[in-house]
């Protein structure tokens, strides 16, 4: 039994964090957190959700293969939690450990850490970080610019940008000299420049590397801009050296 529950508790764990590397995963291919999240338990637990809400998550190649693998981890976490499950029950009544109690608690307050510890803010967007950045490191994205989908308003979407490399014609021009609302149609909400939040942006605001902005416009333009842009001048550059 008591090999039963420690399974039971660490596979348990390992749902959660499973959980929260899709989601931010599914978040880098475009998706807003609460929307990914929901799908993500949906195909982690099988229970194959086909409201509307599921119909971006079959668009892209991406999202299919992550839609895949998120499945075939859902399946395996079933098939051993309720392995793990049928073991505690036939094991109860006649199992004398007596430490099986002092375990139980420790599993138990482990397990319960770990969800305090996921409600923190800054540990949970420090490991979204991590996930984010790596996932981003084994797209086929040839530039470090990446985004994250904050939320969806029919076809504008809010992102948080983050800057490594401009576009070229970004470069040392302010926002009135882009006119980034008439010419791109994008409003700048605000901007993070190490670690000093700009709320209220001003046209003579010059966007600059290493800024975390965040945008609200179309997701496909914004895309256009500072990702395939950027790649454009990456590729040009290769080809120079």
């Amino acid at each position: 039994m008591l090999g039963a529950l420690i399974l039971f508790f660490i596979v348990m764990i390992a749902y959660m964090i499973i959980a929260e590397i899709f989601t931010v995963l599914f978040r880098l291919t475009g998706l807003p957190e609460e929307k990914a999240r929901l799908q993500v338990v949906s195909l982690l637990t099988t229970c194959g959700f086909t409201t509307k809400e599921t119909e971006p998550f079959v668009t892209t190649s991406a999202r299919r293969k992550l839609c895949i693998t998120a499945m075939i981890f859902g399946y395996a976490f079933s098939a051993t939690l309720v392995s793990a499950f049928i073991s505690i029950v036939l094991s109860i009544g006649s199992t004398q450990d007596e430490n099986l109690w002092i375990v139980l608690l420790i599993l138990a307050g482990a397990m319960l850490l770990f969800i305090i510890l996921s409600k923190i803010k800054f540990v949970k967007n420090g490991f979204d970080a991590i996930i984010f950045k790596l996932g981003h490191s084994l797209s086929k994205s040839k530039t470090k610019n990446f985004l994250k989908v904050i939320d969806n308003y029919g076809t504008n979407s809010i992102v948080e940008l983050t800057l490594i490399m401009l576009p070229f014609n970004f470069n040392e021009r302010t926002l009135e000299e882009l006119k980034i609302k008439q010419n791109y149609g994008l409003t700048v909400l605000a901007i993070n420049r190490a670690g000093k939040v700009i709320n209220n942006v001003s046209r003579d605001e010059i966007l600059k590397e290493k800024d975390i902005v965040t945008l609200y416009g179309d997701l496909n333009n914004i895309k256009s801009i500072f990702i395939d842009e950027v790649e454009k001048r990456y590729a040009e550059r290769d080809r120079k050296y």
